[in-house]
C-alpha cells in the first residue's frame, strides 16, 4: 500500500511492478489525471477526505483496511508518516533496526516526526522490549505503553 495525499508517486514506481495489486490511499488533493494513471498500471486508488493537516486520514484508512479483512499492517515510512501514527496512538508494536552509524546534522531526517513528547515524562515507553543482533545492526522490538483510558 502507498499513502500519497497529493499524487507524487509516479506510475513507473517499482511498487506497481509487483504481481499483487497495490492499494494507493490518497486525498481529493491528488488530480483525477494522476489517479487514472495509477489505476492504468493496475493499482487500486482509494480517495479519502484529507485530515486537518492535508494528509491521508489514518483512522478512516485503517477502518477501510479492516473492512477488507486486513488485520495486520507493517508501516514503513518516513518520519512524518510514522509520527502521525504515533501521535494518534495507532501503533501496537514497534520494530526498529538500528545501524551502527551516526548521521547527525541539524537538518538530518528524523525517524519519527510529529507532536511527540514535550518533556521526558510524556515520552512513550516501550514494554516487553527485546533486543537482538542482525549482523552489525540491532533489532529492537517493544510495545508502546499508551495511557489507559
Amino acid at each position: 500500500m502507498v499513502l500519497d495525499s497529493t499524487g507524487r508517486v509516479t506510475p513507473e514506481a517499482k511498487v506497481f511492478s509487483r504481481v499483487a495489486k497495490t492499494l494507493v490511499a490518497t486525498t481529493v488533493r491528488s488530480s483525477s489525471e494522476w489517479r487514472r494513471s495509477i489505476e492504468a498500471v493496475g493499482a487500486e486508488v482509494l480517495v479519502l477526505t484529507e485530515d486537518r493537516d492535508g494528509r491521508v486520514p489514518l483512522g478512516p484508512l485503517l477502518r477501510d483496511l479492516g473492512a477488507r479483512d486486513v488485520v495486520t499492517s507493517l508501516v514503513e515510512g518516513g518520519g512524518v508518516l510514522l509520527g502521525s501514527f504515533f501521535d494518534q496512538q495507532l501503533i501496537d508494536k514497534v520494530t526498529a533496526v538500528i545501524a551502527p552509524m551516526i548521521i547527525g546534522a541539524g537538518d538530518a531526517p528524523a525517524a519519527v516526526v510529529g507532536r511527540g513528547a514535550q518533556v521526558m515524562a510524556q515520552a512513550t515507553r516501550l514494554l516487553d522490549v527485546t533486543v537482538e543482533r542482525l549482523g552489525d545492526d540491532i533489532l529492537v522490538t517493544g510495545y508502546p505503553d499508551w495511557p489507559r483510558s
